[in-house]
């Protein structure tokens, strides 16, 4: 099942109003792939396949990630940003969740 997930902005939080942010999910050793939902506020708002990180020694890790990008507003300030991980092996939600950070200049 998926395992060690991390949440990590770019650039990290807090941003300007009208920053472009992208958001990267990453799951550790998950297989099959999983399935990414993203979600704002218990919103979903993507779907998607996680995309296979290969190491540098070309051999399989299982990890798997998934990008999202968003451009906030001081509207978003303190909505949270969740991913949820799961696949075929999943007992319970996997999900990792990040506050929204957003100021006004």
């Amino acid at each position: 099942p998926p395992s060690r997930l991390r949440l990590s902005p770019s650039p990290s939080l807090p941003v300007a109003d009208g920053t472009s942010v992208l958001f990267n999910c990453t799951s550790d050793r998950a297989y099959p792939i999983p399935t990414f939902e993203w979600y704002k506020n218990d919103k979903l708002i993507q779907r998607s396949i996680g995309t296979s990180i290969h190491n540098e020694t070309n051999t399989p890790s299982f990890s798997s990630s998934s990008l999202l990008t968003l451009v906030l507003s001081p509207f978003d300030h303190d909505h949270v940003l969740r991913c949820q991980v799961t696949n075929e092996a999943s007992i319970h939600d996997t999900n990792v969740e990040l506050k929204l950070d957003v100021f006004c200049e």
